[in-house]
């Protein structure tokens, strides 16, 4: 009896022990601040924004110090990514339009698209940022951007898409359907002259064809 009483301690307490630990809550509150929104997180800095009683504010939390980001002579910045040293995200500006960003700690660089009336800046890997911007027709449109090259991303047949996070070459967001519904996506690039390879293959299959029906 007293054998079969210590195994079934031991039983006990080895379950305990294998027991996955509980999650742990944490609020994160801007020193007085209204409202605090945290974006991105990258080992222990801690990206968003907050509200006070002059608008909203960019930062970034390591665990013990917090410390505002405000894009020069903006009247509210949004940050909402971040990877290692670069943070980006989109500020507003006098006339209230929108503008993306990245900023290295010290310099910030404003991402316009192309002829877009709002860009907006939501994720960071290396050199390649992600996110979305309205074109002049007021539509809501994905993109990514290389640091050279603006490149447009629209998921086949919807009425808006938008890119949110990127890692490596995978893209991730949402985009509504032309009933409404929104769906979440992830989205491979293409590696360098798979589209070229593509179209040659398709325009060899169709002089193929004009061929044999010939």
């Amino acid at each position: 009896m007293k054998l079969f009483k210590l195994y079934a301690l031991l039983g006990l307490v080895l379950l305990c022990a294998a027991s996955p630990a509980r999650a742990n809550w944490v609020t994160l509150e801007f020193p007085g601040a209204g409202r605090t929104l945290a974006g991105d997180i990258d080992s222990d800095n801690i990206v968003g924004y907050y509200d006070d009683a002059y608008g909203a504010h960019g930062f970034i939390y390591d665990g013990a110090a917090w410390t505002t980001l405000d894009a020069p002579s903006a009247p509210a910045t949004y940050i909402r990514g971040i990877k290692g040293e670069k943070i980006v995200g989109h500020y507003k500006d006098a006339s209230g339009h929108m503008h993306g960003f990245v900023c290295d700690g010290t310099t910030w660089t404003t991402l316009d698209f192309p002829r877009a009336e709002n860009t907006y800046a939501y994720g960071i890997d290396g050199d390649k940022i992600v996110g979305y911007y309205y074109d002049v027709s007021g539509d809501q449109r994905g993109f990514l951007y290389d640091g050279t090259v603006w490149t447009t991303l629209d998921f086949p047949g919807a009425r808006s898409t938008y890119a949110s996070r990127i890692n490596g070459d995978n893209i991730v967001g949402g985009y509504r359907a032309a009933s409404g519904k929104g769906y979440g996506f992830v989205y491979t690039i293409p590696e360098p002259g798979s589209s070229i390879v593509l179209a040659l293959g398709g325009l060899w299959v169709i002089l193929r064809r004009r061929a044999a029906q010939a």
